[in-house]
């Protein structure tokens, strides 16, 4: 995913389920077919910012694997939640955390899993009540000690919405360049969004030749990208077309 070879992510990922199935373990419990649907709708909203095909993709998913009726373990209340507050269906993660919370019971916020705060965020930055996103936010990093990347591509846009851009360079900075030994987890499918927040921050700030910097960077990993990425690339170049030009006027 780092690389934007998408369809090889989902391929792996749907061989890990069927192996660990014919292993009869259950580290993804989820069944194929909404493990399938949940990746194809990341891939939607996320990377081609096609909300309306994420939805599509959940909603048939839902139908087919009954859903409703699935053991809770076999449920993602909150991934899938998540993904349709991004696309815009707030009303549906809204339904989807109360079941959550119904089955979890959380008595207080102290209460309140990193997950859970994260989909709450996830519905502000929708609804761009970006203060309340970035409390929320807070509090699923605090809830997730041990994670030390988490959260903060989603706290760096939300300080974007806020127009605290210094503040959001040192987050996504922050992101770059904190070690940890899981870095490659969180870069499979943040690295991308951070680079691309971070020079929207630098541009933001007048830094233009930090913002071509952080596209450029981006391409070089996109560089054998799926074809899919094609528009997003495209725009990316763009956009460092337009900094470049506007610059050169400039002077």
């Amino acid at each position: 995913a780092i690389e934007g070879r998408i369809g090889d992510t989902k391929r792996h990922l749907l061989a890990g389920h069927d192996a660990q199935a014919e292993a009869g373990l259950g580290f993804i419990d989820q069944p194929r077919q909404l493990l399938e649907a949940i990746i194809d709708a990341v891939v939607a909203v996320w990377y081609l910012e096609d909300p309306n095909r994420a939805v599509q993709v959940l909603d048939e998913a839902m139908v087919a694997t009954g859903y409703d009726t699935l053991p809770d373990e076999q449920r993602d209340d909150l991934q899938i939640g998540g993904i349709y507050a991004r696309a815009g269906r707030i009303d549906r993660a809204r339904e989807l955390i109360a079941r959550h919370e119904r089955v979890e019971q959380p008595e207080s916020d102290d209460d309140r899993s990193a997950g859970l705060w994260a989909v709450y965020g996830t519905i502000s930055l929708a609804e761009e009540r970006f203060e309340d996103a970035l409390r929320e936010f807070r509090d699923a990093r605090a809830a997730a000690p041990l994670c030390p990347l988490g959260f903060l591509p989603e706290i760096g846009e939300g300080l974007l919405g806020t127009g605290q851009v210094d503040s959001a360079i040192v987050v996504f900075e922050s992101y770059l360049e904190t070690p940890t030994l899981f870095r490659s987890q969180q870069d499979n499918f943040n690295l991308w969004a951070v680079l691309l927040g971070l020079a929207e921050a630098y541009r933001r700030a007048d830094r233009i030749d930090d913002a071509v910097a952080s596209y450029d960077r981006l391409l070089n990993q996109w560089a054998d990208a799926d074809p899919m990425l094609n528009p997003r690339i495209e725009d990316i170049r763009n956009r460092i077309a337009g900094m470049v030009e506007e610059t050169r006027q400039s002077r």
